[in-house]
Parts: C-alpha cells; structure tokens; sequence
C-alpha cells in the first residue's frame, strides 16, 4: 500500500513530464520550419513571375503562422485539461486505494 501512492505519482509525474516536452518540441519544430520557409521566400525578385510567388508565399506564410498559433493554444488548452484530470484521478484512486486496504483488503 505504501509503495502505491508513490508510483502513481511518479507514473503521473512522467506523463505530465511527456505532455510538457511534445508540446516544447512541436513547437520548436514548427518555429524551425517556418523559418526556413522565410528563408525561401527572400530570393530576390528578378522578374513579375517571381514577385507574384513571392506575394503569394508571404500570404502563405502568414496564414501558416496564424494556423500553427491556433494549434498550440488549442494544445495548451489540451494538455492543462489532461493535467486536471490527472490529478482528479489520482486523488480518487488514492482514496478508493485507502479505503480498500483500511476496511476490507488487509492482508497478512
């Protein structure tokens, strides 16, 4: 019973570890990604077909950036809700854990 609580916590702990790294890197791969598409886009305009691409690269390239805004909020919003629930969920095994060994899982 003893040992319980503690995996628990350390198994929460991990995952909680997981959520904060996949979204870290996410985001990083994203930020990398856009910046080489910037670099792209900043040939220099030698001809009108060229500076058509290029207004039409930068267009986008904004609307990925709003795009990849959006998506980390929404995974933000994600991951403080399975952290919520995470901790919910530990305090209600504990207690179901507690209460099996104090009223009827003693064992010898």
């Amino acid at each position: 019973m003893e040992k319980t609580p503690e995996f628990y916590t350390t198994w929460l702990d991990s995952q909680k570890d997981f959520l904060d790294k996949l979204l870290i890197s996410q985001k990083e791969l994203t930020d990398n990604w856009i910046e080489a598409l910037k670099k792209i886009g900043t040939m220099p305009d030698s001809d009108h077909g060229f500076t058509l691409f290029s207004l039409w690269f930068t267009t986008m390239l904004n609307s990925m950036k709003a795009f990849t805004e959006g998506i980390t909020n929404i995974q933000n919003t994600w991951k403080t809700m399975i952290k919520q629930q995470m901790e919910v969920s530990k305090k209600i095994t504990l207690n179901l854990l507690f209460d099996f060994y104090k009223y009827g899982g003693k064992t010898k």
